[in-house]
């Protein structure tokens, strides 16, 4: 049966609060919550599991509950469409969440679902341990959908728990599911084993900084933990394909795992996802002094995109391919981006093309308009870094629950808690260095075949050799000229090429992480950070690449590199930096020699 109502402002100008319903809230400093949305008189006995739990592991609480004496179901909300503002301010504070729902069924059970496959087998295994009945959710309440409430904490992963109607009346004397009986306190021995089980597994990871490694199958399921190896490195990149390494002793029993078609999903101790991809190499090594050892290598799931061209007529097969470009005119960057990866190997690609993993984020509508032609089977990848670094946006593949999605990101500014120097003591070392530009002066041309010929140029001066004049030609005689959106389309190309070929700095530094700054919880790639440079100046700028290497001695240490991207709209900043900087090294020197 549909919703009576589509979201939470539509139920909160029908309904009264304090009469009809009731939200309940309960903050602490856990990572964890725990939720009833569905509470009260809507689905029994789930407010009261939800608040004992979170009491008996420290966690923070939610729940709306139906205080309506019949009728309680009209304010059921599902869960992809429930908005109540607290249950989404709580969500986006913490990393781990249990979401308690009622399901009909006189059988004692619990359906077992959400996107947290790891921590819903596990409650899964301490419910059964303590004598309760338990199985996977079918789809149906399932609660995998990225949408869902229950999956937008921190990590967009948490578990779902469906129990019947039964296993909830069982928690209560005589089966009595009333609301005088749900407010006496009253209860039995079954909820409160049922309570001491989910306890059990419920107390967040403890936040050591160290890597966490797991093994998945061709189809993308959790197979296994590597725990025992001897390093890790990981290289999230933004905008481009990452990669680790991992060596483990050829002796290990977890090699099992580690071969060609599976993969790694790489996490930070919170849980939150740092990388994720297939296994591409599996080497062994052995010599007359050191064991055996294997290195495996591969690289992050973004790798997907560069296996796909853009078709010029994504929707028709290749014999229809008449056409030399393929136009995008969209009301955001984001959306232009969506529209190539979804025709192109998404969901909305041609079966014989079509991706059966990859999926697409919710469209945050990101970005400026878009208008621009893609030559015919120009590589995904490579069109869409082109596309977002004019925008400055950020776009990664990743592993979410069972699939693989397509995510754009605007860069988040941390600049202001994010800062690193030596004289904060949380900074090893840095360096930098600089790459000449190869295009300030974009000449774009368009028509001259069935049109027209329209030529402009665009410059763009390089801070490091202001006088330096390097012309670039950008064809784009394919546009017709008399197309409305042409000065669209000769702009977006010419800052396209001037951003692809400015003047590059590279800032690399070592961070040290400390409880108040640690790489994963508080910046990540495509982050903006802060570091004091040479002379006591601060510099701001994009994280393009992180290198973290987790040996089993000392802990996670990471690498930064700073810009280098060149994905500012104007020039890399960093760039811009160190062209000042050595200016006034030249004028420093000059003094000295005078």
């Amino acid at each position: 049966m549909p919703d009576t109502y589509a979201n939470w402002a539509a139920l909160a100008a029908a309904e009264t609060a304090g009469v009809d319903y009731r939200i309940e809230v309960r903050t602490t400093d856990s990572d964890m919550s725990h939720i009833a949305i569905h509470g009260g008189g809507i689905e029994g006995g789930t407010t009261e599991l939800a608040n004992a739990t979170a009491l008996a592991t420290g966690g923070q609480y939610y729940s709306m509950l139906g205080l309506k004496n019949t009728g309680n179901s009209v304010l059921h909300i599902t869960s992809t469409h429930f908005d109540e503002p607290q249950a989404v301010a709580m969500q986006n504070s913490v990393y781990y969440t249990v979401s308690y729902h009622g399901y009909s069924g006189d059988e004692r059970i619990t359906h077992l679902g959400g996107a947290d496959l790891v921590l819903r087998d596990e409650i899964g295994a301490a419910l059964s341990a303590a004598g309760f009945a338990v199985d996977i959710a079918s789809t149906e309440i399932d609660g995998n959908d990225p949408l869902n409430i229950t999956q937008r904490n921190r990590r967009g992963l948490g578990v779902q728990l469906e129990l019947s109607r039964g296993q909830r009346a069982a928690f209560f004397p005589g089966g009595d599911l009333s609301r005088a009986m749900r407010e006496s306190g009253q209860r039995t021995p079954a909820f409160r084993a049922y309570v001491a089980a989910l306890a059990s597994v419920l107390s967040p990871p403890a936040d050591d900084g160290r890597l966490r490694v797991f093994a998945r199958d061709q189809n993308l399921q959790r197979i296994g933990r590597i725990d025992d190896h001897t390093t890790i490195t990981v290289v999230p990149r933004k905008n481009a394909i990452g990669a680790y390494t991992l060596e483990i002793s050829a002796d290990s029993p977890q090699t099992g795992l580690l071969v060609e078609g599976n993969g790694l999903i790489v996490q930070t101790s919170r849980g939150d996802t740092v990388l994720s991809g297939p296994i591409r190499t599996v080497d062994w090594a052995r010599s007359a002094t050191e064991p055996g050892k294997l290195t495996v290598g591969g690289v992050d799931d973004t790798e997907v995109l560069s296996r796909y061209t853009c078709w010029p007529n994504p929707t028709s097969a290749i014999g229809s391919q008449t056409a030399s470009v393929y136009k995008i005119s969209t009301a955001s960057t984001e959306t232009g981006m969506r529209d190539l990866v979804n025709l192109n190997a998404g969901p909305g690609a041609q079966a014989s093309r079509k991706h059966p993993l990859l999926t697409l984020a919710t469209n945050g509508l990101r970005g400026p308009a878009l208008a621009r032609e893609v030559n015919q089977f120009d590589n995904l990848l490579t069109v869409l870094q082109d596309i977002a670094n004019a925008a400055n946006l950020g776009f990664r593949v990743i592993q979410v629950a069972s699939n693989l999605q397509f995510q754009v990101y605007t860069p988040a500014d941390r600049s202001g808690t994010a800062r690193f120097s030596f004289g904060l003591g949380n900074l090893t070392d840095a360096s930098y260095s600089t790459t000449p530009p190869t295009c300030t002066r974009a000449v774009v041309v368009a028509g001259g075949g069935t049109s027209p010929r329209v030529c402009k140029t665009y410059d763009r001066a390089d801070p490091l050799f202001p006088g330096l004049v390097l012309e670039q030609f950008v064809d784009q005689t394919s546009v017709d000229t008399a197309s409305v959106d042409l000065a669209a389309q000769m702009d977006q190309a010419g800052a396209e090429a001037l951003t692809n070929g400015a003047g590059k700095g590279s800032l690399a530094v070592s961070p040290v992480d400390i409880p108040e700054l640690r790489y994963g919880r508080d910046y990540n790639v495509g982050d903006v950070i802060s570091a004091q440079l040479r002379g006591g100046d601060w510099y701001t700028d994009t994280v393009g690449e992180v290198t973290l290497t987790d040996g089993a001695a000392d802990g996670t240490q990471v690498k930064a590199t700073i810009g280098g991207d060149a994905s500012d709209t104007v020039v890399a900043r960093i760039y811009s930096y160190i062209a000042q900087l050595k200016k006034g090294l030249g004028r420093l020197q000059t003094r000295k020699a005078a």
